[in-house]
């Protein structure tokens, strides 16, 4: 190891947590827990009474047994069951640094420079406790990142070699908690490449309950589903990670899935695929002119139409591909015909796009180019976006009227 500081990547799954790191390669490197190679962590929490002190993984199911305190599972979607904030930051602040801690060990004490965490369902919750306990522990905001799932899938696959990724590349991810679908599929335009994962729980084809009932009524309900995705999707690889996938053999899907793609198996692929992302995020952009698109990122762009000089031009408000919650904007304008203003949805992956109005009919009845507005743009959820106009006056000739118009679209 050289004194290079070291870039996390940490895979905060329901199940099990993972950590790797950036190595001297340039590649991920796991690190296993211990001295005999065990990459899986349970994201298991205990909260010791009497010492008022929390345990991570194994540590924290063992002592749970001995011990008097609270267990908490179902991480980390429990951080966020009750209005306990304080612990809930505790218990964030303590699973962060467990982690750090493993790996500063493992590394023989390198500085961590930057840590990117990743989730199945990225919340503002989530991000919020993150960014707030990473402070905490003495990192610097700007060197940490927070990801979904669909997006460290996405890392993984653009740095394996080309031939994986030709066609849409399909990933089952089978957890105690369900199977997972997600394919990626790279679109070329004339303006970028654009990298979309569609994401779906199989909650209906399949469960872990399946699995333990009869395998091989499982491994033939998986085949079925698998030959027709097959037939609907040119795929040229699929990986196939999670606990279930360690239960048999899954001679019949493997036996339909192999024929003429590449075929992986394991369970690292995420947390790996987090390391790629800080990797892209905090060292080298391999592939700034792609467009990440999928769960947690924005779908669409979207304008306002503006006079600017005597032509009409597109004001962008928000562009496809950022992470939903960080999408805003705030613009002045001077309007022409103070009736209505008029914006404009635009999908670079349908190339379909509609406008849609926002009235301006009750605002002051002044002169021509006297009414001035700021526009603020912002995503409510992910799929849902707010747009406020509000009256701001025209220097010393008009007051504001403090007249605000407020439209949510659903896209």
């Amino acid at each position: 190891m050289n004194n290079k500081a070291l870039i996390l990547g940490i895979d905060f799954s329901s199940d099990f947590s993972q950590l790797a790191f950036l190595n001297d390669a340039g590649e991920p490197e796991s690190i296993s827990v211990g001295q005999d190679k065990h990459f899986l962590v349970p994201t298991v929490m205990f909260f010791n009474d009497e010492l008022k002190e929390w345990s991570v993984g194994e540590e924290a199911i063992n002592r749970s047994q001995r011990e008097s305190g609270k267990v908490v599972t179902n991480l980390p979607e429990a951080l966020f069951y009750d209005e306990l904030k304080d612990q809930n930051r505790a218990m964030m602040k303590a699973y962060i640094a467990y982690f750090v801690k493993l790996a500063a060990n493992y590394t023989n004490g390198q500085i961590i420079k930057s840590i990117v965490m990743t989730v199945d369902n990225l919340t503002v919750e989530i991000m919020e406790c993150f960014y707030e306990t990473i402070e905490a522990l003495g990192y610097k905001k700007e060197n940490t990142k927070i990801l979904s799932h669909s997006e460290s899938f996405i890392y993984y696959v653009l740095n394996q070699h080309k031939d994986v990724w030709v066609n849409n590349v399909l990933m089952l991810d089978f957890s105690q908690q369900g199977l997972v679908y997600r394919r990626l599929s790279i679109r070329h335009t004339r303006e970028a490449h654009i990298a979309d994962v569609e994401t779906k729980k199989l909650d209906d084809v399949l469960t872990f309950d399946n699995i333990k009932t009869d395998i091989d009524e499982a491994d033939k309900i998986l085949e079925d589903f698998m030959d027709e995705e097959l037939n609907e999707h040119v795929i040229s690889a699929v990986y196939f990670s999670g606990e279930g996938f360690y239960s048999g053999d899954w001679k019949n899907t493997l036996k339909k899935t192999c024929n003429n793609r590449r075929v992986f198996k394991g369970n690292n692929l995420i947390v790996k695929g987090a390391v790629y992302g800080a990797k892209e995020l905090f060292y080298i952009s391999n592939f700034s002119d792609y467009i990440i698109s999928c769960k947690g990122r924005t779908k669409v762009n979207v304008s306002m139409e503006v006079n600017h000089q005597g032509s009409e031009k597109q004001l962008v408000l928000s562009k496809i591909g950022t992470n939903w919650y960080e999408a805003g904007a705030v613009a002045e304008c001077i309007l022409d015909k103070p009736t209505i203003a008029k914006f404009t949805i635009q999908s670079p992956i349908t190339k379909e796009s509609e406008n849609f109005y926002i009235d301006l009919q009750d605002f002051p009845a002044r002169k021509n180019k006297t009414v001035r507005i700021q526009i603020k743009f912002a995503y409510v959820n992910e799929n849902k976006f707010a747009i406020e106009i509000k009256d701001i006056g025209f220097g010393e000739f008009y007051e504001s009227s403090g007249k605000v118009v407020r439209e949510e679209v659903t896209v």
